[in-house]
């Protein structure tokens, strides 16, 4: 094949338009089975166009596509194994230390406490 100039045409954003319209199909029609797939292209977007989409957002969209595979895992009677497996690829014990939860997690000043009687208790 040495020699040859293979030309292939610029599509643009086309392949993507395709596939995230697949992909919408998918969840309108609650298909789970590629359910994992859209949480694959979920992460792929987040990583190539961060500002699309809030880190809020982003979060709420994986963790609902986890919650949903594994409640479909139970309904489907899967193996306990692959259940308590899959929740733990999903949903790990030691969470990393994410810079942009931090930002979100973080308060510069303490909150006020109300005491039983209603005053406000500083508590610093």
């Amino acid at each position: 094949m040495a020699g040859w100039d293979i030309h292939t045409p610029n599509l643009g954003a086309l392949p993507l338009r395709i596939t995230s319209a697949a992909l919408w199909i998918s969840v309108t029609r609650h298909q789970t089975q590629n359910y994992e797939r859209v949480l694959d292209f979920v992460n792929v977007i987040w990583k190539q166009v961060p500002g699309l989409v809030t880190y809020r957002h982003y979060l709420k969209l994986c963790i609902a596509f986890k919650a949903k595979l594994l409640m479909e895992m139970f309904v489907k009677r899967q193996s306990l194994l692959d259940i308590l497996q899959t929740l733990e690829q999903y949903f790990p014990k030691v969470v990393v230390n994410d810079p942009k939860a931090e930002r979100f997690s973080q308060r510069t000043t303490m909150p006020a406490a109300v005491s039983q009687t209603g005053s406000i208790v500083d508590p610093g």
